[in-house]
């Protein structure tokens, strides 16, 4: 009988298989054990009177307490039991304080935080915060710690366990840092500026402005749409209604103009090993208890790839994301009151970003999403007033390019030279005996964060280094300027258009455009954020630092911006794309493409019988306009001369899409549509481009920007058309759309089969990882899901991005869906992305998800009878009587 040589190979294999399972026993046990209870009661410290806190089957907490300090303690709590991982790495993040965890995979991440010196930014918030602002965060912050310090080393979430960490107490600051890191996340025109400049750089500025030129004339915007048709008969309001406080009238259209412009402003223990690949992979030794995991950095992957999963958007470079929101007049509804939806677009988190909550003290009824390290309702509604916002993409930062001697720690300013500011850091990284050394290096303008041909390694210059390119400094003057908490804090409480505005014009950073309706029937439009005044140029790409031309000299505050009332449309969409073609001033080059906006203006049309069912069938509309232009070229081109020449590939290819109806769902020509828009960008620039600046310029382009091949479709003899590598003959745009749809044809077939293999809402599937699935697969299975079909693309309203980086892979979702039927609160709908719990064998970790895939939603209710009809569970927290 054959005897194996390695006759302990079996036992070995016997004892993984033991430790595994042992392993992945004790991580399905204590998981459980974790998740805190929806019923009962439990004291909390620092009450002042009992704290109902009703669950509906959602897991959704509507919190009644006596007053504010209570409804504030009780959020926090309720936060913490629920977040507090989420909340630990939003912190974490701020701070520069990922590696700790991550160890030096993330070194990037937390140099590039460090020194945007958020925290600073955060303290400087507190120090100057309202009195009642500062009382609602200390509350908050005790709620939270009140978790905190009654968890034991075995009770703790999951996570904190797995990694070997426990919570340090929380702070007001910490919540203002958050704040100030989502500003980080959402100022995203920085890619727009650093590949304008690598364009230019290459191509020479005129055809760098031509493929990335900004919004064509036909694009409708913001303003412009809102007042480009007659008043409806507007609905009747009391002499105590909020227009009659504003001294307006519904039906007339405020325009907020700037000053300066010529306009008028208004005057209103398990734990994790994670290794690091600099120390020979290093890091922490496995012992009982323990699982390695090891997170690797690729030294060819770009940062955000490298980051762990969900946190991509800490990158310098991270995707574009968009929203959708629009509220209409009650003279344009079937029940002649206000409606407003709203649904921001993101990257996938796993757990969402976005905690639902209700909270209802003496003075305040307010019930919405919140973000977890903070107490306050960001998209939602009180009593009398709806709000929603997306990202206004405004231009608040500029890189500078310095010309630094680092050898006598100086650079370059107009005719001499200047010190660095130098300010010593260090990080500790997990894995590593001693913290790594790290110099925030400064200038005039900024912290240098980048090199100008390497966007997302931040330079760490020692002695007299010289960098392979000229280093980059960021100025970013309104983060440390404006009101997060204090403006959601007023937002919540307000009660009339004036309260409204006037808290929308606290918020500094970032830059929103803002949406309301109120119970009196009116509708408005307020943008907020703080832009930038330069002495030359509008800051879109990359300017010399030491010429001086170019410094900032003011700035455009908010009570500047563009705001209306009522407008004639009775209408008002924001979608990302420009705000005001009236605006003499600059905001930014990078708007998003107009597609989503039309689709949305154009299914809004003249009707006057819009209820909330239609709202929440137009957010999850498919159709794409973008479609339409590229589908129109190649059946031009198909009609012409160039298809004598076509492979047949690119003629079955046209037969396929000459019969699709450009709705994006999960039919296979949809694929091929898709696949059909990636091979044209790669027939129209790969061979212009070198491979790296391609692969940026497609990144940002089909992020959902008016940028590359869209400029080019009215131009057939666009030298951008002819492929180089063909010395013999001059292609033309025809001749490129069918050797593009030949492109897609073949490629599908090598990639996926056939054609019965190729449906859109599988090969294009969300994936929500969670950050440990790096971990290993137990880990990936434990805390991840998916994948999940979904329809959409980039560009269409129901938005589930294509994300470039991995081939038809999901980049930003709709984080969050809420349509508001204004007055009528208990009709509200709402849906997240995954569910409220943290923990991943809560049965509200993943519940909402499977509303959210399909384009369903459940009600939110507000008012007492509802919210008790709703009630699965009710908790009661008591004040400790041992405290």
């Amino acid at each position: 009988m054959f005897r194996s040589r390695r006759p302990w190979i079996p036992a070995l294999s016997l004892l993984t298989l033991i430790v595994v399972a042992s392993a992945g026993g004790w991580l399905w046990h204590v998981s459980r054990a974790v998740v805190p209870p929806l019923e009962g009661q439990i004291p909390l410290p620092g009450l002042h009177a009992p704290v109902e806190v009703m669950f509906d089957r959602w897991g959704v907490p509507h919190v009644y307490a006596r007053d504010s300090d209570d409804v504030w303690l009780a959020a926090g709590y309720l936060q913490a039991r629920d977040r507090l991982w989420k909340m630990e790495l939003y912190r974490r993040a701020a701070a520069g304080r990922l590696s700790e965890i991550f160890g030096a995979v993330t070194l990037p991440a937390d140099r590039r935080l460090i020194a945007l010196r958020l925290r600073r930014a955060a303290a400087a918030e507190w120090a100057a915060a309202s009195p009642r602002v500062k009382r609602a965060l200390e509350r908050h912050a005790a709620g939270v710690n009140a978790v905190v310090s009654g968890l034991g080393r075995w009770n703790r979430p999951v996570e904190f366990q797995l990694m070997g960490i426990a919570p340090e107490p929380w702070t007001p600051v910490d919540s203002l840092a958050i704040g100030k890191l989502m500003a980080w996340r959402l100022a995203e025109n920085r890619r727009g500026e650093l590949v304008r400049g690598a364009l230019a750089r290459k191509i020479g500025v005129t055809e760098a402005n031509r493929l990335m030129g900004g919004m064509p004339s036909w694009a409708p915007s913001i303003v412009e749409a809102a007042n480009a048709a007659p008043a409806k008969p507007a609905v009747q309001t009391t002499a105590a209604s909020a227009s009659t406080q504003a001294g307006l009238k519904p039906g007339l259209s405020i325009r907020l103009r700037d000053p300066l412009n010529g306009g008028a402003g208004l005057q209103p223990r398990l734990s994790i090993g994670l290794r690091d690949p600099q120390d020979g992979g290093a890091g922490l030794q496995p012992g009982p208890g323990r699982v390695r995991m090891a997170i690797r950095a690729d030294a060819d992957a770009t940062l955000d790839a490298a980051l762990p999963p969900g946190l991509e958007w800490l990158a310098l470079t991270s995707r574009a994301t968009g929203s959708n929101s629009w509220v209409i007049h009650g003279s344009r509804t079937a029940t002649g009151r206000p409606l407003l939806a709203n649904d921001p677009h993101l990257g996938i988190e796993m757990p969402s970003i976005w905690y639902e909550m209700h909270l209802v003290a003496a003075d305040l009824d307010v019930a919405g999403v919140t973000i977890p390290g903070a107490p306050f309702v960001i998209i939602g509604h009180n009593q009398k007033i709806a709000w929603g916002l997306t990202n206004s993409g405004a231009d608040v930062q500029d890189f500078y390019v310095e010309d630094v001697d680092f050898a006598k720690k100086r650079y370059r300013y107009a005719s001499g030279w200047e010190p660095l500011t130098i300010e010593r850091r260090e990080i500790t990284v997990r894995g590593r005996s001693r913290p790594e050394p790290y110099d925030i290096v400064s200038t005039r303008h900024g912290p240098i964060v980048a090199l100008e041909n390497d966007w997302e390694e931040v330079p760490v210059f020692t002695g007299d280094d010289r960098p392979k390119s000229r280093p980059l400094a960021l100025r970013w003057d309104a983060v440390a300027r404006g009101e997060s908490a204090g403006a959601f804090e007023a937002i919540d409480r307000a009660g009339s258009w004036q309260e409204f505005v006037d808290a929308v014009r606290r918020f500094g950073a970032p830059s929103q455009n803002f949406v309301y309706a109120d119970v009196a029937g009116n509708i408005g439009y307020a943008m907020s954020g703080e832009l930038p005044v330069r002495a030359a140029g509008d800051g879109s790409v990359p300017t010399p630092g030491w010429t001086g031309a170019s410094e900032w000299i003011g700035a455009i505050t908010p009570d500047r911006l563009p705001a209306l009332l009522n407008p004639p449309s009775g209408r008002i969409v924001t979608a990302n794309s420009e705000i005001d073609r009236g605006w003499s001033g600059s905001m930014t080059r990078d708007w998003t493409a107009p597609f989503r906006t039309t689709r949305i203006l154009a299914e809004i049309g003249d009707r006057s019988d819009l209820d909330v069912n239609a709202a929440m069938e137009l957010q999850r509309d498919v159709r794409s306009p973008m479609a339409d232009g590229l589908m129109d070229a190649l059946e031009r081109a198909s009609q012409g001369p160039a298809m004598k020449r076509a492979e047949a590939e690119a003629r079955t290819a046209v037969d396929r899409l000459r019969l699709w109806d450009r709705r994006v769902d999960g039919r296979p020509v949809v694929t091929l549509y898709e696949a059909f828009v990636r091979a044209l960008w790669r027939r129209t620039f790969a061979d212009d481009l070198d491979a790296a600046l391609f692969a940026q310029f497609m990144e940002y382009g089909l992020a959902e920007y008016y940028a590359g091949v869209l400029p080019l479709l009215d131009d057939p003899d666009a030298r951008w058309w002819d492929d180089i590598a063909t010395v013999d003959r001059r292609e033309r745009r025809d001749d490129i759309l069918l050797l593009a749809a030949a492109d897609a044809l073949i490629d599908l077939r090598k990639q996926f089969g056939d054609e019965a293999n190729w449906s859109w809402e599988r090969i294009h599937a969300a994936h929500f990882t969670h950050p440990l699935a790096a971990g290993g697969r137990m880990l990936g299975w434990f805390f991840s899901r998916g994948p999940v079909p979904v329809t959409g693309d980039s560009w269409t309203v129901q938005k589930n991005s294509v994300d470039r980086r991995q081939p038809y892979g999901v980049g930003d979702v709709a984080s969050y869906r809420q349509v508001i039927d204004v007055g009528a609160w208990d009709n509200t709908r709402a849906v997240n992305t995954t569910g409220q719990s943290g923990h991943a064998r809560s049965p509200n970790y993943f519940d909402q998800n499977r509303l959210w895939a399909r384009g369903e939603y459940r009600r939110f209710p507000f008012s007492r009878n509802a919210v008790e009809q709703a009630r699965v569970a009710r908790l009661l927290l008591v004040q400790d009587e041992a405290k």
